[in-house]
C-alpha cells in the first residue's frame, strides 16, 4: 500500500540526507555503533541487523531489523536516515501509531516530498524498516522534449517548469547556464518539461509558443528571451502574443509559421501532457529538478547535483 507521508516537511527546511552518505558515515552514527560486519555483507549487532544498498560508494537504501527496537526508536531513524531532523520524529510516530493496524502486512508511504520510500513492518517483536532514496521511473518523463546536449545521453536533468513563475525565470537566468556549460563535459542531456501553472494567465500559450519555436530549431533561444525580457507575462495573452512573435522575429524564425502554429494550438496536447508529468512525479511547485528519476531538492546545489549525476550513471 502506497501512501504519501504527508507532514508539514517546510517548517523542517532542506533535509541534508544521511541516506547519500558513504556506509561509514551511518555506521559511526550514534544509532549504528558498534555494529559488525557480517559474511553475508550486512551489519550486525546483537538482535539488530543492517543492511545497506550502494550504488558509486554511496548508501541508496537502508534496511534494518530488530527484535527489541521499538516505533519510537524506528521513526527516530527515518528522521536521520532522511536526513529532515529530530523534529521529523514526532510526525513519523503519530503516522506509524494512527496505521498500526497495517504494521503487520507491512506499509509503505512516500514522503510529500517524494524523496524517500518509507516502509514499516511490525509482527509481534519484530520490527522491519526501510529507508530507499526514492527514484521515479523513466516511463513518468515523455522523451520528446525540447533537450539541449546529447540526445543519447544517459543521464538527464529534467525541468518542469512554468514561463511565469518568477522562481523558473531565475533558474533559467542563472544556475541553467551552468548545467548547459556542464552538459557535454559530463556527457549529460538537459530536458525541459512543461507544467504551466492555471493561475499564470499566459503560461500556457507561452509554452505553447515555445514548442512552436522548437518545430523550428530555436527552443532555447526563445526560452532565454523570453526570461529576459518578462513585460509579456503583464499583458494579455494577445498583447504576449505579439511579444512572442517579435522575438520570433529577432531570432530569424518565419514569424507567420510561427504565429499559425501558436494561435491554431499546434502543441496544446504536448503542453496538457507536461501537466501529467508533473501530476505523476509528484511535483508540488515549479520548477521541480530531477536528475533521472531522482528529485533533486536543492537544485542551486551543484554538489547535490553532481552527486545526483554519478548514481545515475
Amino acid at each position: 500500500m502506497k501512501r504519501i507521508l504527508a507532514l508539514a516537511l517546510t517548517s523542517l527546511g532542506v533535509a541534508q540526507a544521511q541516506l547519500m552518505s558513504p556506509p561509514d558515515f551511518i555506521l559511526n552514527s550514534e544509532f549504528f555503533q558498534g555494529y559488525q560486519k557480517a559474511a553475508d555483507g550486512s551489519y550486525k549487532k546483537g538482535f539488530n541487523t543492517l543492511k545497506l544498498t550502494s550504488k558509486a560508494g554511496l548508501v541508496l537504501k537502508a534496511e534494518f531489523t530488530s527484535n527489541t527496537a521499538t516505533l519510537e526508536t524506528a521513526s527516530q531513524m527515518v528522521a536521520y536516515l532522511t536526513g529532515y531532523g529530530e523534529d521529523f520524529a514526532d510526525p513519523v510516530l503519530n503516522f506509524f501509531k494512527q496505521n498500526q493496524k497495517q504494521l503487520s502486512k507491512g506499509l509503505s508511504v512516500l514522503d510529500q516530498d517524494s524523496m524517500y520510500n518509507i516502509t514499516l513492518l511490525q509482527q509481534d517483536k519484530l520490527i522491519g524498516l526501510t529507508v530507499e532514496r526514492h527514484q521515479f521511473p523513466e516511463s513518468v518523463f515523455p522523451r520528446d522534449v525540447p533537450t539541449y546536449g546529447d540526445p543519447k545521453a544517459k543521464v538527464a536533468i529534467r525541468i518542469l517548469s512554468d514561463y511565469q513563475c518568477p522562481y523558473c525565470q531565475k533558474l533559467a537566468t542563472t544556475v541553467l547556464a551552468n548545467w548547459k556549460k556542464q552538459a557535454s563535459t559530463l556527457g549529460i542531456r538537459i530536458e525541459h518539461h512543461h507544467f504551466p501553472l492555471s493561475y499564470h494567465q499566459n503560461a500556457f500559450i507561452a509554452a505553447e509558443a515555445s514548442e512552436c519555436a522548437e518545430a523550428q530549431g530555436k527552443f532555447w533561444e526563445f526560452t532565454d528571451a523570453v526570461f529576459k525580457d518578462w513585460t509579456w507575462t503583464q499583458k494579455s495573452q494577445k498583447d504576449a502574443l505579439k511579444d512572442f512573435s517579435r522575438a520570433a522575429g529577432a531570432l530569424k524564425m518565419d514569424t507567420k509559421k510561427f504565429e499559425t502554429c501558436v494561435t491554431s494550438n499546434q502543441f496544446k496536447a504536448k503542453v496538457e501532457r507536461g501537466l501529467q508529468t508533473g501530476q505523476e512525479a509528484g511535483l508540488r511547485g515549479t520548477p521541480s529538478v530531477y536528475v533521472n528519476g531522482y528529485k533533486v531538492s536543492n537544485y542551486n546545489d551543484w554538489k547535490e547535483m553532481q552527486t545526483l549525476i554519478q548514481i545515475s550513471r
